[in-house]
């Protein structure tokens, strides 16, 4: 499945590439996009989902992760303007729901 969910999110980035070098893209979110548990610990850099989409990219993504441990979608919707449209991204990845349940 973790396979497929990687795949996927290639599939879906690459779609929009014209291959002409760095594209901008945000990764919005909470710990799963942060790539962390919380406070507790960080993962391994080479097992969270953004490091795993610029390494088989090759240095074509230059990928903000904006992801924060513990946001719902309110705290989601407080950010947006800053941490999204303010960047100005051609791509933008959005993972909330997991803190809202």
């Amino acid at each position: 499945m973790k396979h497929f969910f990687i795949l996927f999110l290639l599939l879906f980035v690459t779609a929009g590439c014209d291959g002409k070098g760095y594209e901008d893209v945000v990764a919005f979110g909470d710990s799963n996009t942060r790539g962390s548990n919380w406070d507790y610990r960080d993962y391994p850099k080479a097992q969270q989902w953004v490091n795993i989409l610029k390494t088989a990219e090759r240095g074509n993504l230059d990928i903000l992760n904006a992801g924060i441990g513990g946001q719902t979608t309110e705290d989601a919707r407080l950010r947006f303007q800053t941490d999204v449209l303010d960047q100005k991204p051609k791509h933008l990845f959005i993972m909330f729901g997991t803190n809202d349940a």
